[in-house]
């Protein structure tokens, strides 16, 4: 819900009929303004909450130019991109893009993601979840390298939805990222979604703080270029004390996300 600040008690009043008549315990609402959260109207209306059902930034990359290429602004990128490229050839990786892969394949793909989340202190989804996905979600896509044995060693899931592409999930081997691989992927991908007739790219997820685990996976999407935008902030409002509400958030957050 994104609304005038001078609203805040009505919906408050708005939001307190709707909990206790609608059965509901709780609501998240977004917000796109920066309110001071010590306001004591505002802290009727619940908290902010860091829990990520969405990433609080991301960077778009316009794919509607005439170089891929020469678009990218980072001449490290650029450097990148060809030694990737040479070393794709040298090691006899294969390049493919399906919609959906096979359980044996996910499985594979799972163990991937795996080791990404235990080296970058990131949590990682069960592979139910990603079965679900592929199964509910008419257009994921998966852009993947398979080395000579078959095996995947790199795998980027998104999902594509009015002529955008976002980049929701990564599976990788770490030891091929000393062959700039991530790099490939990353312009493969835009080349591929360019050919196919789609205009942008969103690579979800972007943090500039330095302290997030998703700090230096940020500054990789960034030598791309590409425009940040900022989403909506998230707040929790419920009918129980803030303190209990808390603690739900922390037991049992994970299942919202």
């Amino acid at each position: 819900i994104l609304f005038d600040p001078n609203m805040i008690g009505l919906l408050h009043e708005a939001l307190e009929f709707e909990l206790k008549n609608l059965g509901y315990s709780a609501v998240l609402w977004e917000y796109d303004l920066d309110f001071d959260e010590s306001e004591p109207e505002l802290e009727k209306t619940g908290f902010q909450i860091e829990l990520e059902l969405q990433p609080s930034q991301t960077i778009i990359n316009d794919l509607r130019v005439a170089d891929i290429m020469a678009a990218i602004p980072s001449k490290n990128a650029r450097r990148n991109i060809k030694r990737g490229q040479k070393k794709v050839e040298e090691n006899g990786l294969e390049f493919s893009i399906v919609k959906k892969i096979s359980d044996e394949e996910l499985a594979q793909v799972h163990k991937l993601m795996l080791m990404v989340g235990e080296d970058k202190d990131f949590s990682v989804r069960s592979i139910e979840y990603f079965k679900s996905l592929q199964e509910i979600v008419a257009d994921t896509i998966w852009f993947i390298f398979k080395n000579r044995q078959g095996e995947i060693v790199l795998a980027n899931l998104g999902i594509i939805f009015n002529g955008k592409y976002s980049d929701l999930y990564v599976g990788k081997i770490p030891d091929y990222d000393r062959d700039y691989l991530s790099y490939v992927l990353k312009f493969n991908s835009f080349n591929w979604l360019k050919e196919n007739g789609y205009s942008f790219y969103d690579h979800w997820g972007y943090s500039d703080d330095p302290r997030s685990p998703r700090y230096h996976f940020s500054q990789f999407k960034a030598h791309f270029g590409g425009k940040v935008i900022n989403f909506p902030k998230i707040r929790f409002i419920s009918k129980y004390p803030r303190f209990i509400s808390q603690i739900g958030l922390k037991l049992f957050g994970s299942k919202l996300g």
